[in-house]
């Protein structure tokens, strides 16, 4: 096999040094944690699937190099075309964005599979080390890439496996070894604390980009060393220079953000650890370090936070009400509802405070309730502030796997930018006695359209709920779906709208007033279905037929539906506008409104009724019985699948040609 022991040792040292890495290092408490309190061995058996999966890998990749015939020089240039691409995607926004869309479909799987493991059995440890041994592999970085590089040009299943499968034992040995020491230290009652952890942390990793500082000299020279050993057989001196660069770049984008995510809570949940992983190695959210969270309580105390959010419900205006109390007597802030109707106007309002010169405290915004085309505007304008929402304490309990629209706002990733608050869906409501068969489509409605004139309508657009109704009809007649989540041209528009057009055509006639006049609001709407000039009415939230049914303003007759194959749905947040004067008290309300004892008020139908964001199935056995509820009248009795939205940009467009058509 004439396998030097030298590449050997060497494997086994740099897979030992990835554990250093800053995007590894920071979570490995959490998941050993995990697995520790289930099995004292856990941990090593995590260890031995993570070495076996890397090892196969090696086999893979070593059998194929002399198969294929592949060349030495060949792999080493497309291994270095590979890196410098992908360091280009990730400075420049537009492919960062396509990138991380690309990507998430991978992580989403990886999570999923994890969430399915059972990570306090030694099987189940094993397989989640493999799982989280890919994941892990962005971090791994030059070095696995380098030994990969290594086995794929010299050939040879055998030699592969022992290469790349030493990588592995290597931070298997301190993956297990730390692994036990953690569960001696829970055996015997020294849990360490969250506080501990961080400020142990601090204390190896902190450093200035001016490289002043000693611990991070000390940690790049090791890596280097062991990465430049590792590669000099496989890596030419031309290449060593972009290798160098990217290593730079991957120190500034991880490092910080690690040492400070962590200050809110230690957490030992296996899936959230591996959450985070993934987007170590594949989320731009990193670039940005996060202060931590005792210090943004103490700056938000006394402050006051001016909250734009729409104002059209008395149960939301009420609910605002009772978190400002809550904020007050808990926090010490001053949580002020600035009732707005559009979003669209203070996105406005904070572009024309930019473009004046207002600098990053001089705003009168503190913190927006907005998604969508509001958001997209937003954060191509730089009007946003840092990323935050992935600080917060309270995010650890967001259902990011199961509710993937909390990070994808109308397809752009919200990288941070904006919290989640509430789900949406659409739903249509009618009175079962007058409409005891409900239409499962848009095809069916314009059938019941014709058989009942009159008795139907949607809201005008520009309305939220009109342009949604536009965008479903859009969906259901599209002869490419996949081609909405794309930013819309004059082409595309042409050709994937062309049939909604003719779908509008021939339901206009049928409506309400001849599709002459249109209801201003969702509101109107539902009084005139209340009223009996209407058959039904729709919302966003699946839950408001059931809140005007215990206001007694619906009869117990009217009940909910979704179309069988779906209709779209979303996720609203809040975000924070670069000028914000109370940034950390913005940050505060975010977190409070995320909190399992505001989430449970929100969905409470008797209150507002919005549905969560969170995995309640994950939470403490106290704060999920908050959520527990009866079922109660009009309330959605099964969930259609939620469509994803079409890009931001399609709004506008929609917006526009349908007043050109149709607007009077």
């Amino acid at each position: 096999m004439d396998l030097a022991i030298s590449h050997l040792g060497l494997s086994l040292l740099a897979g030992s040094l990835t554990t250093l890495s800053p995007c590894v290092f920071p979570i490995l408490p959490m998941v050993l944690g995990g697995a520790a309190q289930g099995n004292r061995l856990a941990p090593l058996a995590m260890g031995l699937g993570m070495a076996l999966s890397f090892a196969g890998i090696g086999v893979v990749i070593g059998a194929l190099g002399p198969v294929i015939g592949l060349d030495g020089d060949h792999v080493r240039w497309f291994g270095a075309v590979l890196l410098m691409t992908l360091g280009v995607m990730m400075w420049v926004p537009a492919l960062n964005e396509r990138f991380t869309q690309w990507m998430m479909p991978l992580a989403s799987g990886a999570n999923n599979m994890s969430s399915r493991l059972q990570g306090d059995t030694l099987w189940g440890a094993l397989l989640l080390g493999a799982v989280l041994g890919l994941v892990w592999s962005p971090c791994s970085g030059p070095l696995l890439a380098s030994a990969l590089t290594l086995v794929a040009s010299e050939g040879g299943a055998l030699r592969g496996g022992h290469c790349v499968g030493h990588l592995r034992p290597g931070c298997g040995l301190a993956f297990g070894g730390g692994g036990l020491r953690l569960a001696s230290g829970l055996s015997g009652g020294a849990r360490q604390s969250a506080g501990a952890w961080r400020q142990g942390q601090e204390s190896v990793w902190r450093f200035d980009l001016s490289g002043r500082s000693g611990h991070c000299q000390w940690w790049r020279q090791v890596v280097r060393g062991a990465n430049r050993a590792l590669a000099a057989r496989s890596l030419v001196a031309s290449h060593h220079a972009v290798l160098k660069t990217l290593e730079v770049h991957f120190l500034q984008l991880f490092l910080d953000p690690h040492i400070h995510s962590m200050n809110a809570t230690l957490l030992t949940n296996r899936r959230q650890a591996l959450t985070l992983l993934g987007a170590s190695a594949l989320s731009p959210w990193a670039a940005h370090a996060a202060t931590p969270w005792p210090d943004t309580l103490r700056a938000a105390r006394g402050q006051t936070v001016y909250f734009n959010a729409w104002a059209g419900s008395e149960r939301i205006n009420a609910y605002l009400q009772w978190v400002a109390g809550e904020l007050q007597r808990d926090f010490g802030v001053k949580l002020q509802h600035v009732k707005i109707s559009d979003a669209a106007d203070v996105v406005k309002r904070v572009r024309a405070e930019k473009q004046a010169g207002r600098k990053d405290t001089e705003g009168t915004v503190d913190l927006i309730w907005i998604n969508g085309e509001n958001f997209a505007a937003m954060k191509r304008d730089a009007l946003l502030s840092a990323p935050f929402a992935q600080t917060l304490p309270n995010f650890q309990w967001v259902d990011t796997v199961g509710k993937p629209t909390t990070l994808v706002d109308f397809s752009v990733p919200t990288d941070g930018l904006e919290s989640p608050w509430g789900m949406a869906q659409l739903t249509f409501f009618a009175d079962r006695q007058r409409l005891p068969q409900l239409p499962q489509s848009m095809n069916e409605l314009l059938a019941l359209a014709r058989s009942q004139p009159g008795r139907i309508t949607y809201p005008r657009p520009p309305n939220f709920h009109g342009t949604t109704f536009v965008k479903q009809a859009l969906i259901e007649h599209a002869p490419d779906v996949k081609a909405l989540a794309q930013p819309v041209t004059a082409a595309v528009l042409e050709a994937q709208a062309a049939p909604l057009w003719r779908f509008l055509d021939a339901l206009h006639p049928h409506l309400w007033r001849g599709g002459k006049q249109f209801p201003q609001n969702s509101a109107a709407q539902r009084q005139m279905m209340a009223d009996g000039e209407l058959l039904l009415a729709l919302t966003f939230n699946p839950n408001e037929a059931a809140n005007e049914i215990a206001a007694k303003r619906l009869s117990a007759t009217v009940q909910s539906w979704q179309f069988a194959k779906g209709t779209i749905g979303n996720t609203h947040f809040v975000a924070i506008p670069y000028n914000a004067p109370s940034k950390a008290g913005a940050q505060v309300v975010a977190n409070f409104l995320l909190s399992p004892a505001a989430q449970a008020r929100k969905a409470d139908i008797d209150v507002w009724g919005d549905p969560t964001v969170l995995d309640v199935t994950r939470l403490p056995a106290a704060e999920r019985a908050r959520f527990a509820s009866a079922v109660r009248p009009g309330q959605l009795a099964q969930s259609a699948p939620a469509l994803p939205e079409p890009h931001a940009s399609w709004v506008d467009a929609l917006e526009k040609e349908w007043t050109r058509r149709y607007g009077v």
